[in-house]
């Protein structure tokens, strides 16, 4: 956008601001959060873990939460094929394609994503 004039150098100060990384964290779409987003779309991470900055204290508390919440999981006897559905397979290629997702991102046609697709 900046070489087609549609964005002058204030405006591309400004965005570039807003993707400073911080310790643990990228400033860009790359592997971690991509898979990060994918993980939190097939619903084997809870919400809203996919953003949460790495410095911030937040990031604790989801920790916790999870622990929780994976204890609940084996008293519960639920196993993956019962949370990755077809639908959330789908979303989470929707999601990987709407994001552009790291280079390294799973591939839709890697075997261990067909058997799960296959499986649900």
């Amino acid at each position: 956008m900046h070489r087609t004039g549609e964005l002058n150098e204030i405006e591309i100060e400004e965005v570039s601001s807003k993707l400073v990384s911080s310790a643990g964290s990228c400033g860009a779409m790359e592997t971690a959060s991509t898979m990060a987003l994918m993980t939190e779309t097939l619903g084997i991470m809870l919400p809203g873990g996919a953003a949460i900055p790495a410095v911030l204290g937040d990031r604790y508390c989801h920790a916790e939460l999870t622990g929780a919440r994976a204890v609940e999981i084996a008293e519960e006897n639920l196993i993956p094929d019962k949370i990755m559905t077809a639908q959330s397979i789908a979303n989470s290629l929707r999601i990987l394609h709407a994001i552009g997702g790291g280079h390294q991102r799973p591939d839709p046609y890697d075997p261990h994503r067909r058997k799960i697709r296959h499986q649900s």
